[in-house]
């Protein structure tokens, strides 16, 4: 026994963004969504709260976006218990939640209802000299117009009913056109094919001085095994590296044809973590 006080988790004030952006960049591509949001107000900045130990020290960090996104950092170790109990308690909604395994283990064990989703993410990355077939691809993709909205949506609803497993009937229509449109008007979705009926569609999920995640990659059924995913996320990530060093995406560990698709585009893995998705 030391004597010392366990650790405690807490809203981490201004002061303390300095060491949770310092811990942020020391995971890479999984700490990009954390580093944006205390860099650049990206997301809208969300909600930080921290492990911190008896002397002040700071073990982890979980960030609460705005879009209802939970990720969290570092190792709590022996303290993983006490840091899910206390992310339970954090009144900012969340649904789905990006963390390392044990905590993702603490979190579902707290949550009365079973999990819609629980899986191990594999995070890809690559840097201003790892893509792959740069001009052509980049020539290829273009932003969304308004024209491909409805598109979208559609695309939208396959993605969630294929990779999270929520059918499209649970779905809040209005939620999700506002969500597509908004993306749209920000400059974040890339697709490729004719204006009104894209074939391949990305979000750019978020983006600011640490890097960009790419989110929602999706290609119509009937599209598929043509190479459009990788050319998009080529193309994308060529766009975005004229201005960052590092571009990323996470993915189902199981999904071996997405997993091909971005490792032909020149992205190498970066990095695992948890993934849970739970009843809103």
């Amino acid at each position: 026994m030391t004597g010392l006080a366990p650790p405690r988790l807490e809203k981490l004030r201004r002061p303390a963004h300095a060491a949770a952006a310092a811990l942020a960049a020391d995971h890479g591509a999984p700490g990009v969504y954390v580093s944006n949001a205390l860099l650049d107000d990206e997301d809208g900045g969300g909600e930080l709260h921290g492990l911190v130990d008896a002397d002040g020290a700071l073990r982890a960090v979980a960030w609460f976006g705005i879009r209802g996104n939970l990720v969290a950092l570092g190792d709590a170790g022996d303290a993983t218990e006490i840091w899910a109990a206390g992310l339970m308690q954090v009144t900012s909604p969340w649904r789905i939640a990006l963390a390392p395994e044990p905590l993702i283990t603490a979190l579902a064990k707290r949550d009365p209802r079973p999990p819609i989703v629980r899986r191990t993410q594999v995070h890809y990355g690559c840097r201003r000299d790892g893509l792959l077939g740069l001009a052509p691809s980049a020539a290829r993709a273009r932003l969304a117009v308004r024209a491909d909205a409805d598109a979208l949506c559609e695309a939208a609803l396959d993605l969630n009913e294929s990779d999270l497993h929520v059918p499209r009937e649970r779905v809040h229509r209005a939620w999700l056109e506002k969500s597509v449109r908004r993306r749209m008007r920000e400059g974040r979705t890339y697709v490729l094919g004719p204006i009104g009926r894209p074939t391949c569609k990305l979000d750019v999920g978020s983006r600011g001085r640490a890097g960009a995640v790419l989110e929602g990659v999706f290609t119509l059924p009937g599209e598929r095994k043509k190479g459009l995913a990788t050319a998009l996320v080529v193309g994308v990530a060529g766009l975005l590296l004229r201005e960052l060093d590092l571009v990323c995406l996470h993915v189902d560990a199981g999904n071996a044809a997405a997993r091909a698709a971005y490792e032909r585009a020149g992205m190498r893995t970066a990095g695992e973590c948890g993934l849970l998705l739970r009843e809103g």
